[in-house]
C-alpha cells in the first residue's frame, strides 16, 4: 500500500476517533475528506475494496460525540433564525420534490438534490452547535486554508492532458468539483478566509497563508472561471466596506497584493475571458450579437429559465431544470442554469427564490449584528472575530457575486457559509459570557 493511503488512514481515524471525545475534529475531518476527495486518487486505489463511507463514518462520530459530551459543550440549544431559514428552505425542496415531477437521468450514481441537502443541512446544523467558541472558528479557517493549497498543489502538478479546451476540469478535489467552475468558485471562495487569517496572524501563519492565496489564485486561473472572477471582485468590494474604518487601509493594500498577485499568475487565455465580460453585457443590453458561444448560450438558457418560471411560479422541482430547458431553449436542452438566481426561481420557484435572498442577507447581518457584539471584548479577542467576520462577508459576497454566472445551489460548501455566521454569533456570544464571568468573580474576589 502506498505510503500516502497509509498516511490517510492514519489521519482519517484520528479524526474519526477524536470526534468522539471531541467533535470539532469530526466537523474539521469531514469538511477536509469533502475538500480534498480521497477517492480520486491514484494512491487510494487499494483502500477502495474495503468500501468505506469516510463521510458518513466521520458524521457519525460526530453526531455520537455531541450525545457523549453535550454536558460540556457550549450548545446553544434554540436555533437562530438563520437555521430555521435553512430547514424552510430543505422543507420547500422536499415538497416540491414529493409532489412535483421525476427527476430523470442525473441522479443514477449521485444522490438526488433534496437528498444530498437534507444529509448538508443536518451537517450544518451538528456545525452550528459544536462550533460556538472563536478557537473553534479558527480551527474551521484553517481546514479551509489547507484544504485550498492541497487543492492547489494538486492543480499545480496535473499533466496538460487534464485540461479541456485548456481549462481544468474535474481532476481535483471531491465531487463537488467535477467541473472547472465549481472548483474555481471554491478557491475564490477561500481567498477572503486566507487574506483574513493573513491580517491577523504571526509570520508562521502568514507564510502559509501567503502561500496557500498563491495557489489557489493559481488554480482560479486554471479554471478559467468567469464566475469566480465577479464573485472575487464582489468579495473584495464587500471586505473593504463593510470592514472597521480603522481596518480599511491594511485591508486596501491586502486587496492590492492580491490584485497584483492574481496579475502575476494570469494567462492570455483568462485575461481574455475576463475582459470579455463586460463586453458581452454590453452587447446583450443593445441586442448585438455575441461573439463568445459561451456567453451567448448563458444569456439563452436564462432566458428559457425564466419563461420557464413564468409557467410554473411555484417550480418545476430541485433538480428539474436540465430537463425542462429544452421546452423553452431548444438549442440548450439538458444544460445547466448558468446563474444560482435563475436556477432558484425555475427550480424552486417564488418562494425558493425569497427564501434564497433571505439566507444571503440574513447571513450577512448576523455577521454585522456579531461584530459589533465583539465591539467590547479586550483587543485581541476583538481582532481575531473580526477578521473572522469580514472574511466571512466576503465569502458569502463571493457566493453571490458569482451567483450571476454560475450555479451553486447544491454545492455542499456553500451551504456552510451560508451558516457559518451562527458559529461566528455563537462564538461571540459565548466571549462576552466568559468575559463577564471573569470580572464578576474579579468583583467577588
Amino acid at each position: 500500500m502506498p505510503i500516502k493511503g497509509i498516511a490517510f488512514i492514519g489521519i482519517f481515524l484520528c479524526f474519526a476517533g477524536g470526534a468522539l471525545v471531541n467533535p470539532i475534529l469530526g466537523v474539521m475531518g469531514y469538511m477536509l475528506h469533502y475538500i480534498v476527495g480521497p477517492e480520486k486518487q491514484w494512491w487510494h486505489v487499494p483502500l477502495s475494496s474495503f468500501g468505506i463511507r469516510y463521510s458518513f463514518t466521520l458524521a457519525a462520530a460526530t453526531a455520537v460525540g455531541i450525545i457523549r459530551t453535550k454536558q460540556r459543550l457550549r450548545f446553544g440549544a434554540a436555533l437562530r433564525s438563520q437555521e430555521k431559514l435553512a430547514l424552510m428552505m430543505l422543507a420547500l425542496m422536499w415538497v416540491l420534490a414529493l409532489f412535483g415531477p421525476e427527476t430523470m437521468g442525473r441522479y443514477a450514481t449521485t444522490d438526488h438534490a433534496t437528498v444530498k441537502i437534507l444529509k448538508v443541512v443536518i451537517f450544518c446544523l451538528m456545525m452550528t452547535h459544536v462550533v460556538t467558541k472563536r478557537r473553534d472558528l479558527d480551527k474551521i479557517f484553517w481546514i479551509l486554508v489547507v484544504g485550498s493549497f492541497l487543492l492547489g498543489l494538486q492543480a499545480y502538478d496535473l499533466p496538460r492532458r487534464a485540461f479541456t479546451s485548456g481549462r481544468l476540469d474535474g481532476r481535483v478535489g471531491g465531487s463537488d468539483f467535477l467541473d472547472a467552475n465549481a472548483l474555481g468558485l471554491f478557491m475564490a471562495v477561500t481567498v477572503p478566509i486566507i487574506g483574513a487569517l493573513f491580517m491577523r496572524s504571526t509570520w508562521r501563519g502568514k507564510l502559509l497563508c501567503g502561500v496557500a492565496g498563491a495557489f489557489s489564485l493559481n488554480t482560479l486561473v486554471l479554471c478559467r472561471g468567469r464566475g469566480a472572477f465577479l464573485g472575487l471582485c464582489a468579495g473584495g468590494i464587500v471586505m473593504l466596506f463593510m470592514a472597521p474604518r480603522r481596518l480599511r487601509i491594511r485591508i486596501a493594500a491586502g486587496l492590492l497584493l492580491a490584485s497584483a498577485g492574481l496579475l502575476y499568475v494570469s494567462d492570455t487565455q483568462f485575461l481574455e475571458r475576463v475582459s470579455n465580460i463586460i463586453t458581452h453585457a454590453e452587447s446583450a443590453s443593445e441586442g448585438r450579437e455575441i461573439s463568445d458561444r459561451s456567453a451567448a448560450s448563458r444569456i439563452e438558457i436564462w432566458e428559457g429559465g425564466l419563461r420557464m418560471f413564468m409557467d410554473h411560479p411555484l417550480g418545476v422541482g430541485p433538480g428539474n431544470f436540465n430537463q425542462n430547458i429544452g421546452r423553452y431553449a431548444p438549442a440548450w436542452e439538458g444544460f445547466s442554469p448558468h446563474s444560482l438566481y435563475v436556477q432558484a426561481l425555475a427550480e424552486l420557484g417564488i418562494a425558493g427564490f425569497l427564501l434564497l435572498g433571505l439566507l444571503l442577507l440574513n447571513a450577512l447581518w448576523t455577521l454585522r449584528r456579531g461584530m459589533r457584539g465583539s465591539e467590547t471584548l479586550p483587543e485581541s479577542e476583538r481582532l481575531a472575530l473580526q477578521w473572522g467576520g469580514i472574511g466571512l462577508c466576503s465569502a458569502l459576497a463571493v457566493y453571490s457575486g458569482a451567483g450571476l454566472t454560475g450555479h451553486h445551489m447544491y454545492l455542499e460548501h456553500f451551504w456552510w457559509f451560508l451558516l457559518l455566521p451562527v458559529c461566528f454569533e455563537r462564538a461571540v456570544e459565548n466571549a462576552r459570557e466568559d468575559l463577564l464571568a471573569s470580572e464578576r468573580l474579579e468583583s467577588e474576589a
